[in-house]
């Protein structure tokens, strides 16, 4: 699975849990789960992601699910320039 499914997915599913959460009604698939949950992996799947020189994918993973300001938790010395880079385009 590439980077750009894995953020559609984690953003169809945000989407989902974000109207259960609001609603109150269980995830239609049973399972649980909270939008803090995803946001946590997209944390992970982030800094994997910028480990790989993907910051692209990374901060479109964080922009999906809404959470790109903790970016700048994830950028280091040899990141932080191509995400800044990208940001601003």
């Amino acid at each position: 699975m590439g980077p750009r499914i894995l953020s559609a997915e984690l953003g169809a599913e945000f989407t989902i849990r974000q109207e259960t959460e609001t609603s109150g009604e269980p995830l239609p698939d049973g399972t649980t789960g909270s939008v803090e949950d995803l946001r946590n992996l997209a944390y992970i799947c982030a800094a994997f992601l910028l480990e790989h020189n993907a910051e692209v994918d990374a901060v479109d993973l964080l922009e999906e699910l809404e959470c790109v300001d903790k970016i700048t938790e994830l950028v280091d010395e040899n990141t932080f320039t191509r995400v800044c880079q990208y940001m601003v385009r």
